[in-house]
């Protein structure tokens, strides 16, 4: 992302020199304009590299996003904001209205035109009709300004964590949301195949860019294709507030910004750009070195005033889940054999009367829209016949289809912990104790509260365990790249599957490196707070050189006593396979897991196999 224009010395020294020029003739045509860029206020500097895409580095100056040259308009402008001002100042000045639309600077750059009318307003600055912008901003009318997230989604490396997209309302309410417009950021893959897809997102090799497509148009996407459940998070900006957050997206959508799956990815970006509908709004500062999509919702929340409201949108599959349970036990089974035999004039549902009828009738079709991801126009296939007879039959029925779904309790993404973590603790280590520090970029696992998270969901990459031994020496007990796991529990008489995979590296005798795979079923009760499961897995083994096939299974049960205490037992099996075979190997492993808040958790946990055996005790904190 650092990019510099300056190609050798002598570049930078002519550069230098016409900088100097360039100041001068500031100076000469702008009254006022030494103060405009030597003693400008630390607030409107701020907001003026704001303009720019500025962001804090670790080890360098700050320089923007942006990866386009075209955004800018001194050559290096990308890493000097004052050059970029001057560049700016100057080009405003030589603006012609005579010129073609998309070469005049104020019809190129509105928001940082109307920066320079709102700090200087005393330059004389050309006026310039900029219809094409005009005409934009009228095919969206935006009035109001919503961040929209759409929940975890496992099957698509890039969303997995979630996403985040705005929502531009025509009006201060959610009514008439086909009219609304959403702004989307996302990145353009070049590649399908799996690792080069994951290499090349880690090291922003893939373009991002803006997109602007009609809201409905996402809601179908998420909330009824994908099942992806959408929170809204209403922003309390006003109009001319929305419309400089426009003027900034108008000057930035045509540039690219590579996309890095962990840092500047969807999230970061819309961040930077809300923070550019109000001046001393500095939101982009507190974005830690991985940015997860809901520490984005959290960084919002905790700004005073900025959220007015959160509003919940369920998916096609919380539609169905929240009529389904307002059913007898009796009934659930009506469904099953309304959907299995996909006929109604079964003796059990005829004789129940119309008001349950209906409700059976609600959930049967609510249960097919959702397993065939109908929307729109859309018909079903595999359940046409009594998808068709169910409308039918629910016609004449009284009372409405349910419309209204009750917003989950401690489900909302802000709520949960962040996704950075980092650990101390004590254990033993076979007949020695130790000392343990431990960190993961994130973000969940199964032993943390599903508070603000799935309590199916299991996401950690990058979990580095290093042991401090007895004799002083540091070594790294363990290092996983990412392991991740999707419990699907059974339920309604469906049975998808269950799967996790993993990679990791085990500093044992052996020095293991492991590639694991598993599939398998779940099963949960209607509370979704405990689980059982059971998995078939693969796993290939480096040991010492030699490559071993190892299959095998595992057993699981996850139990909730609350929201803050949670226990996780499993045990495993498997028998691995090279040259020669070796027996079958077990491993046993309890642990619980106490979450004090949303920052701090204390855990305890033991583990047993035929290797090795460890016990630990230590607290987590989430940052």
């Amino acid at each position: 992302m650092y990019k510099t224009y300056l190609k050798s010395k002598s570049d930078r020294i002519l550069t230098g020199v016409l900088s100097c020029l360039c100041l001068h003739t500031v100076f000469m045509i702008f009254p006022g304009g030494q103060e405009l860029i030597a003693s400008e206020g630390t607030s409107a500097r701020a907001s003026w590299r704001q303009l720019l895409y500025y962001s804090p580095r670790v080890f360098t100056s700050a320089n923007s996003l942006v990866d386009s040259p075209e955004f800018f308009l001194a050559p290096d402008g990308n890493v000097n904001s004052d050059h970029e001002l001057e560049a700016f100042l100057i080009a405003l000045q030589k603006d012609d209205p005579k010129l073609p639309e998309q070469e005049r600077i104020s019809c190129r750059f509105p928001a940082r035109t109307s920066w320079v009318k709102r700090n200087r307003p005393f330059l004389k600055i050309p006026a310039i009709q900029c219809p094409e912008f005009e005409n934009w901003l009228e095919i969206s009318k935006p009035k109001a300004v919503s961040l929209i997230f759409s929940s975890y989604f496992i099957n698509n490396p890039s969303s997995m964590m979630g996403h985040t997209f705005l929502r531009l309302r025509r009006g201060s309410t959610h009514a008439a949301p086909l009219l609304d417009k959403a702004v989307n950021f996302a990145a353009e893959p070049t590649t399908n195949t799996p690792i080069l897809y994951t290499i090349m997102g880690l090291t922003g090799s893939f373009p991002g860019k803006f997109g602007l497509m009609p809201y409905y148009s996402k809601v179908q996407e998420y909330a009824n294709a994908e099942s992806r459940d959408l929170w809204e998070y209403d922003l309390n900006f006003s109009e001319a507030e929305t419309r400089s957050m426009m003027e900034s997206l108008w000057e930035l959508a045509p540039s690219r910004i590579d996309y890095y799956f962990f840092d500047e990815n969807c999230s970061a970006i819309l961040l930077f750009l809300i923070q550019t509908a109000r001046p001393g709004l500095a939101l982009s500062q507190k974005l830690g070195f991985w940015v997860h999509p809901s520490d984005t919702l959290r960084i919002l929340m905790e700004e005073p005033g900025l959220v007015s409201n959160v509003v919940y949108r369920p998916s096609t599959r919380s539609r169905y889940l929240a009529q389904y349970e307002q059913l007898s036990a009796g009934e659930k089974l009506i469904v099953h054999e309304l959907i299995q035999r996909q006929d109604e004039s079964i003796k059990s549902f005829q004789a129940l009367s119309d008001e349950r009828k209906a409700l059976v009738l609600d959930a049967t079709l609510a249960f097919i829209e959702f397993d065939e991801s109908l929307y729109g126009s859309k018909k079903p296939v595999r359940y046409e016949r009594i998808y068709e007879k169910a409308l039918n039959a629910r016609a004449p029925l009284k009372g409405e289809p349910m419309t209204t779904f009750p917003t989950p309790k401690d489900e909302a993404p802000h709520l949960g912990h962040k996704g950075q973590r980092w650990g101390l603790g004590m254990g033993r280590y076979e007949d020695a104790n130790e000392g343990i520090f431990e960190y993961r970029p994130g973000p969940h696992d199964l032993l943390s509260p599903a508070i603000g998270y799935p309590p199916e969901l299991s996401i950690e990459l990058g979990k580095t365990r290093i042991a401090l031994e007895e004799g002083g020496k540091v070594r790294v007990r363990s290092a996983e790249l990412f392991r991740i796991l999707s419990l699907n529990p059974s339920r309604s008489g469906r049975f998808p599957w269950s799967w996790q995979m993993g990679l990791d590296y085990e500093n044992t005798e052996s020095k293991r490196l492991q590639l694991l795979a598993s599939l398998g079923q779940a099963f949960s009760g209607d509370d979704r707070d405990h689980f059982l499961f059971a998995f078939f897995d693969t796993r290939l083994k480096v040991e010492r050189g030699d490559l071993w096939i190892c299959p095998g299974g595992t057993l699981g049960g996850r139990y909730s006593f609350g929201k803050r205490l949670v226990q996780l037992t499993m045990l495993s099996l498997e028998r691995c396979y090279s040259d020669d075979s070796r027996p079958w190997l077990g491993q046993w492993s309890h642990a619980y897991r106490w979450s004090l808040d949303d920052r701090w958790e204390i855990y305890l946990e033991g583990k047993r196999n035929s290797d090795s055996k460890e016990f630990s005790l230590g607290f987590y904190r989430y940052y």
